[in-house]
């Protein structure tokens, strides 16, 4: 006989829930199985959908894959239109993950495509969505349909002995009166099958005599609906997780020994490694490196920015190809490095608010980075990252969304961890302005750029200055002025950047409204307003924007200019400074946005930080003419 814990998810009275099992607590309704208004799933026409049942079976002793089976019953109100198309699942493609259906009901004609996939997936490298096509006869008349979809995972030796799966409790297109979640494995396998977000045991049974299962059924599911500004969900609500590997260690050795292997310098490579050993200076023999492997490799985006469980290419191979994944060209960069006799390691990192623990192999580390120990672009730097996602203008500097995380060093014994740096890049300008006698205005402005946002104009300018990708909230003023042709970008010690322009500016272009312009400010919300009825936090980005500003006016009286103390927040800070000399107005101010992640009943300080700085740096007038 079958043994598995049916847990009752139903909002009942307090006195007519039966007590859950030993072991299992079962959350409270409104913690986990958040649904807010109106977002109950249906048809064009208004038909509710629902799944009379709903069940996933994670297969792992398959010979040539990893396979989940989703086997559904699907109800709807007859002659009424439904959605030609249904959300099923979510795969990382960059590990080759695919779907199709294995079966269906007799005139159902059901088929699957993999398309974009929505926010809250971020976690993954490269998350698309599988979609249900219900065809045109069932759309238009309702009623029931079956079937069941697969999505396959390839095995990938000697990873497939370390991997981590994440699957979130609630299905996606409609509630679940009845759902079932199972893994099933072979007689040598031993995996860690949890709840995260809940607390709860799963008995493990025989299916046959080849093959054992851990099962649980749930009943009254609702469907998960995942807010827009929410990068992930992992960690938020919960989930599934399913690994083979016994711990971190387990998974460093299986990625060590891949890349070791990979990054063997073979044929071309080591003519290229040579081109690198000849340059004496490290950061010259660093910058010669990146070239080669990621500038003249082509990225190729199908594993996203890199990161767990996929394997590199051997970097010769690499380099006959012309392109390669971030893996692809992880490997090939610490194959030129080591063999110039420069220290390269790999580490892995989430790009994502996803929990990472030292002591729990949730690994879902959607990034790679190489980490170059030993080399500094100034005296007193830390250790140089690089992001073979990206290009050799990114040397030195990491995107923002992994500022603070935790990274997976791996390392010839034991998992080594590392947290990388946690402050934002600053972006420091200076502006002077000075009216002349035909009313236009003299205008000289500089900035200096650090990090990421050095990177982006770096690369901006690298690839001719395209107008469709112009990194608009790292130029301050500039974009505005519509980019003068004759801006001056130039590299700085340190690997920051220097960004120049003068000339003279019309004052109907310059001032627009009456009031003094104010720099780009950096969005911070990842998403649209969020509300306090909310359950879900807001993900958000941080930035750090240091100004001087000088204006000179014709005449002897001042303009107009609040008064402005410091502003601080635990998720922001302004402190500014500001005077006028007659016609003359000098301000400097320092804006900060810490915070990665904000409550909902905090949703009001993004909308209270614009509004501050726009109410009192924004408030400047120039003299009355």
């Amino acid at each position: 006989m079958r043994a598995y814990f049916v847990l009752a998810l139903l909002a009942l009275p307090a006195a007519a829930q039966a007590a859950p099992p030993q072991g299992i607590t079962v959350p409270r309704l409104v913690d986990f199985f958040y649904e807010p208004a109106g977002s109950e799933p249906a048809g064009r026409g208004g038909a509710k959908l629902e799944f009379a049942s709903y069940s996933e079976t994670l297969v792992l002793d398959a010979d040539e894959d990893f396979e989940r089976h989703i086997r559904f019953e699907l109800h709807s109100a007859r002659s009424l239109k439904l959605p030609e198309t249904l959300p099923m699942a979510v795969v990382d493609a960059a590990l080759g993950e695919d779907c199709e259906v294995d079966e269906a009901s007799a005139d159902a004609e059901l088929s699957v495509s993999l398309v974009e996939a929505p926010p809250g997936w971020s976690h993954f490298a490269r998350p698309m969505l599988c979609v249900l096509q219900l065809g045109s006869r069932y759309a238009l008349r309702g009623g029931e349909v079956s079937g069941e979809i697969v999505v396959r995972r390839p095995k990938v030796a000697p990873l497939d002995e370390a991997v981590s799966w994440l699957f979130p409790v609630q299905p996606l297109a409609a509630p679940a009166r009845s759902y079932r979640f199972e893994v099933q494995f072979g007689p040598e396998q031993t995996p860690r099958v949890e709840g995260i977000g809940w607390s709860l045991e799963l008995p493990t049974n025989p299916v046959d005599d080849e093959r054992r299962s851990t099962a649980i059924e749930l009943e009254g599911v609702r469907n998960l609906v995942v807010p827009a500004a929410m990068e992930t969900l992992s960690g938020r609500l919960p989930q599934w997780h399913v690994s083979t590997a016994g711990s971190w260690d387990d998974i460093n050795r299986a990625h060590r020994d891949l890349y070791d292997l990979a990054a063997e310098p073979h044929g071309p490579v080591l003519g290229l490694a040579g081109r690198v050993l000849g340059l004496q200076d490290p950061v010259a023999a660093v910058r010669e490196a990146l070239r080669l492997a990621l500038d003249e490799i082509a990225f190729d985006p199908a594993g996203g920015r890199g990161g767990l469980w996929q394997a590199p290419r051997a970097a010769e191979l690499t380099v006959e190809a012309g392109q390669g994944t971030a893996v692809d060209r992880a490997a090939l960069l610490v194959s030129l490095l080591r063999t110039a006799e420069l220290r390269a390691e790999v580490l892995f990192v989430n790009s994502t608010a996803h929990p990472v623990s030292s002591k729990l192999p949730v690994a879902q580390l959607n990034q790679v980075l190489v980490l170059i120990p030993g080399v500094a672009l100034e005296a007193g730097a830390g250790p140089l990252y690089v992001d073979p996602s990206r290009g050799s203008a990114w040397l030195g500097a990491i995107s923002e969304d992994t500022l603070g995380a935790d990274a997976l060093l791996l390392s010839p014994t034991v998992a080594r961890w590392l947290r990388l740096g946690e402050d934002s890049p600053p972006r420091r300008w200076s502006w002077a302005a000075a009216e002349l006698k035909d009313g236009t205005f003299q205008v000289s402005t500089t900035g200096v750029l650090d990090g990421a946002p050095a990177a982006r104009v770096r690369s901006w300018d690298r690839a001719g200055r395209p107008a469709e990708s112009l990194p608009s909230e790292d130029l301050a003023w500039l974009a505005g002025l519509g980019m003068p042709a004759d801006t001056a970008i130039e590299d700085v010690p340190g690997g920051r950047l220097q960004v120049a322009w003068q000339g003279k500016v019309p004052r109907d272009l310059l001032l627009v409204g009456g009031t003094l312009p104010l720099p780009a400010l950096p969005a911070v919300a990842l998403g649209p307003k969020r509300t306090r009825r909310d359950v879900f936090p807001l993900d958000s980005s941080t930035f750090d924007l240091d100004v001087t500003e000088s204006w000179t006016f014709r005449g002897l009286r001042p303009g107009e200019s609040a008064v402005v103390g410091p502003r601080t927040t635990p998720f922001w800070d302004v402190e500014a400074q500001s005077a006028w000399s007659g016609p003359v107005l000098n301000r400097r101010y320092h804006l900060r946005f810490s915070a990665r992640e904000i409550a909902p009943a905090a949703a009001h300080e993004l909308g209270g930080f614009y509004a501050y700085v726009e109410s009192t740096l924004g408030s400047a007038k120039p003299p009355a003419r």
